[in-house]
């Protein structure tokens, strides 16, 4: 750009251009000030873990005392909030070591094992035997 010719040049902003900067001033929030002073205590994951484990036994006692009622719901409910805890269970261990380890792994798996239904379970573990099978056979054609 040539010297001073920022003086005159026209500005454009698109839609998702610019700065990124992270606002709470969403359009239904009634008092942005509230929601940030909510959030600077209690951060959107945090609300949603509370509320999520007072809703899982009404879940859990609503659709066994139900049985009628399409279960489907319940185990998408169930699948949630397996996965949630996983991917929570594998922060934590990953948060307190740089490396990751195959014995880490073996507890977060054991931790799937006690946490979730059997089917999920097994649905998890084939999940890892497939990744883990893809992994032996790039090495392979790699040879690394």
């Amino acid at each position: 750009m040539y010297p001073l010719t920022w003086l005159w040049c026209p500005q454009y902003n698109y839609p998702l251009s610019g700065a990124v900067d992270q606002s709470i001033a969403l359009p239904g929030a009634r008092d942005p000030h509230m929601e940030r002073s909510i959030t600077h205590i209690f951060s959107y994951g945090s609300q949603l873990g509370r509320i999520l484990e007072a809703l899982e036994p009404m879940v859990n006692e609503f659709y066994e005392y139900r049985p009628d009622i399409n279960q489907e719901p319940a185990h998408e409910f169930d699948q949630m909030l397996s996965d949630i805890k996983a991917i929570r269970s594998l922060r934590q261990a990953t948060k307190s070591e740089k490396n990751f380890t195959v014995s880490d792994l073996a507890e977060v798996m054991k931790q799937w094992k006690a946490e979730s239904k059997h089917s999920t379970y097994l649905h998890k573990l084939r999940e890892v035997r497939a990744n883990v099978a893809r992994l032996i056979d790039e090495a392979d054609r790699t040879g690394t």
